[in-house]
């Protein structure tokens, strides 16, 4: 009888323990899902331009956060086969909280000096944290959602660190952030991605966020099985992943080209400028092809690629770019107005159409409809000493997007130039109230404080209050 005693009371306590874990993991889902509604709110807020209420719901998502992902560190040492449900939920929270630490970091980039400092505390926070918990191309979860969520996490911490950098004029921490991310995203992709290429033997060693070699080796069907089945949401982890990629070789470019033209420019002097821009370009140039060669769904290289090889003089070249976008933008609309460029280059004109037909509905980092490739032809034929070509190029740009507040600048310095006050003033008021960032906002500031200065000095030349005859 006591045996049988002992026995009933060893299944009560048992059964209070499994009740307790149920309990504990339904609390812990429920904060999580609290963070998660915290995070989207902070994200949209973000888009709305409400920066402190950004701020605020994302720091409180990680303060729900960070406690789970604290409680998950006892199981690091389970093998991905082992994988509970909760512990599952303690790997979609790690990857919440990298993910996080990036958004809050991109919230913090739009505001004052202390505010950027802070910003780069939370890219340090996102890597850091990544280090300690061994999250690189392959996790300890895995290859499945869950790891390639907290990899693109920690890609897109390099990633914009580096593009801040670049801002900052910091060119060396920018390629070391921007190559950083290149290698931790050419290796994801050939973990996550099914039939993604392979990266080119020995060009871009595959490394853990730590800085130790990561798992290189094909993923493929294996991989993608395992992201179906990881129970997450659905997720286009591989379309993320290869933005990431295609994203940081063009930010790459763009810095390496920012870099050696400094450097070559200081060992030339401003006479060299010319050769300078042409040698800096090579590199960069070199790695915008190979990017395109991998990424050829990404409507963004081929605009990066036209603005290094116009800054080079190569505008042909530039323009055959350019069409090149628009193409991958409209994704094979028939995008009217574009016979309006002449026949800069008509072979161009055809690889764009084929361009075109070759990524129908594959997602770009170009919007459908985005006018930059044809503000930036604008600007070629501007550079050219073709205004008409320009300005034809510039006002379609306005009929895809009226607020671009690029175009509306552009337009308005041509119309400067031509005398125009009336119009240019025109653009640049548009400019101002389009304006979409402090650059933007800087630029159609300045740019209508001097037409309403070249307006001014008109008026006093009409009224004869300046005399021009001397």
């Amino acid at each position: 009888g006591g045996e049988a005693g002992s026995g009933s009371g060893d299944e009560a306590t048992f059964q209070q323990e499994r009740e307790a874990q149920q309990q504990s993991a339904e609390r812990e889902e429920a904060i999580a899902l609290a963070a998660f509604a915290l995070e989207q709110d902070g994200s949209f807020s973000h888009l709305m331009c409400h920066f402190a209420k950004a701020e605020e719901s994302l720091r409180s998502a990680l303060a729900l956060l960070t406690p789970l992902v604290a409680g998950g560190k006892s199981s690091a040492s389970h093998d991905a086969g082992e994988t509970t449900e909760t512990t599952r939920l303690q790997q979609w929270c790690l990857a919440a909280v990298l993910r996080v630490h990036v958004k809050l970091a991109g919230v913090l980039t739009d505001g004052t000096a202390e505010q950027l400092r802070a910003a780069d505390s939370c890219f340090e926070a996102c890597i850091a944290l990544a280090k300690e918990h061994n999250i690189g191309v392959r996790t300890r979860f895995g290859t499945g959602a869950e790891s390639a969520a907290a990899s693109s996490a920690v890609i897109a911490a390099h990633l914009h660190r580096g593009q801040l950098r670049l801002m900052e004029s910091d060119l060396e921490g920018a390629d070391e952030d921007l190559r950083a991310a290149w290698r931790l995203s050419e290796a994801a992709c050939a973990v996550h991605v099914p039939d993604h290429p392979s990266p080119r033997p020995g060009a871009s060693p595959s490394m853990s966020a730590g800085g130790g070699a990561g798992g290189g080796g094909g993923g493929g069907a294996a991989d993608d099985d395992a992201l179906k089945e990881s129970g997450s949401p659905a997720l286009d982890v591989g379309g993320t992943l290869k933005r990431l990629e295609a994203t940081s070789m063009g930010s790459l470019a763009v810095a390496v080209f920012k870099r050696e033209l400094l450097r070559l420019t200081g060992l030339g002097g401003a006479d060299q400028m010319g050769g300078a821009l042409g040698m800096a370009g090579n590199e960069a140039l070199r790695l915008l092809r190979r990017a395109e060669a991998r990424h050829p769904e990404q409507g963004e290289l081929f605009l990066l690629h036209g603005d290094v090889l116009a800054q080079v003089g190569d505008f042909v070249g530039a323009l055959d770019r350019f069409r090149s976008a628009a193409a991958a933008a409209n994704e094979g609309d028939d995008r009217e107005g574009e016979g309006a460029g002449g026949g800069a280059d008509q072979n161009g004109a055809a690889r764009a159409s084929e361009a075109s037909t070759s990524i129908v509905s594959v997602a770009t980092a170009l919007p459908a409809g985005c006018p930059l490739p044809y503000v930036n032809a604008g600007r070629a034929y501007l550079q050219m000493n073709e205004p008409v070509l320009a300005e034809l190029h510039l006002n379609h740009a306005l009929e895809v997007d009226d607020s671009c507040a690029a175009c509306h600048l552009d337009l308005g310095q041509l119309w400067l130039q031509r005398g125009d006050m009336e119009k240019a003033l025109g653009h640049f008021e548009c400019a101002l109230s389009c304006s979409r960032s402090f650059p933007e906002l800087h630029d159609a500031l300045a740019c209508r404080r001097v037409a309403l200065a070249h307006q001014a000095a008109m008026d006093a030349v009409a009224a004869g209050l300046i005399d021009v005859s001397v």
